[in-house]
């Protein structure tokens, strides 16, 4: 697990305690929204938390629709978008 996966990993659990639901261990390639770890209104949270821990801001309409629903898909658009 790279910093950016457990970036993204903590961030996911602090959303989910915020939203009262209790951390859960994601498989990296699940559909955060589909699996119904998150709704749509704690995915924008999720994104909103994202973006102030990782210090980049996330255009949502900028990221791969495959890739911006999993942990490992978000990896790859969160390295991407700190390489830009």
């Amino acid at each position: 697990m790279n910093d950016i996966e457990i970036t993204i990993r903590k961030v996911l659990d602090d959303t989910l305690r915020g939203m009262g639901s209790t951390p859960v261990d994601v498989d990296g390639k699940a559909n955060l929204l589909e699996s119904g770890v998150l709704d749509s209104f704690g995915y924008l949270d999720f994104i909103g938390s994202l973006e102030d821990a990782i210090g980049i801001p996330i255009d949502i309409s900028d990221l791969d629709e495959e890739r911006m629903v999993s942990v490992d898909g978000l990896c790859i658009e969160v390295e991407r978008l700190k390489a830009a």
